[in-house]
């Protein structure tokens, strides 16, 4: 899991730093409302359209995150996403923006007598405040909406959360 988490980061960095202007790169931290656990992400974004005090973006995301299920039982969740964001810049440095992801969710279930790996289809909705520190640095507050599909070890859905999270952003 620090693997991958590490290597998203390494990745989103490194797309951002080739495409240069209208690029941008961004991270969080947050917590589960539902299962009570941290999750992280990593993104880098893309401006592809400016219309007055619209700006429309593409993202590449990853996220990680673990729920503790309690009893020896260990579910760990990494996930790639492909996001849509309009963000609304409302007063000089306050902005607004508002999304949604298509992906797919790997999930690692762990316990004393069973392991089982399997990926899911996953979307997410995603609303978020942010404040320009400089005109290149921002701090975000987001609220997200996530969806996770079916996955064989459980034969069901693992569920959908929210979850709160707070994060920086770096326009180049």
């Amino acid at each position: 899991m620090k693997i991958l988490t590490k290597l998203t980061v390494c990745l989103v960095l490194s797309a951002a730093a080739a495409f240069g202007a209208g690029t941008y790169v961004g991270a969080g931290a947050g917590y589960w409302i539902d299962s009570e656990d941290m999750v992280f992400n990593a993104r880098v974004g893309f401006d592809v359209a400016q219309q007055g005090n619209l700006t429309h973006a593409i993202e590449l995301e990853g996220y990680s995150g673990e729920d503790d299920e309690g009893r020896g039982i260990k579910l760990r969740l990494a996930g790639a996403l492909v996001n849509y964001r309009l963000t609304v810049d409302l007063n000089a440095p306050l902005y607004v923006s508002f999304g949604a992801g298509l992906g797919a969710t790997r999930a690692k279930l762990r316990g004393y007598w069973y392991a089982g790996t399997d990926n899911a289809f996953t979307y997410q909705a995603i609303a978020t405040l942010g404040y320009r520190i400089t005109p290149q640095f921002s701090v975000e507050a987001s609220a997200r909406y996530l969806n996770i599909g079916k996955v064989d070890f459980s034969r069901e859905k693992i569920g959908d959360d929210v979850s709160a999270e707070l994060g920086v952003k770096y326009h180049f």
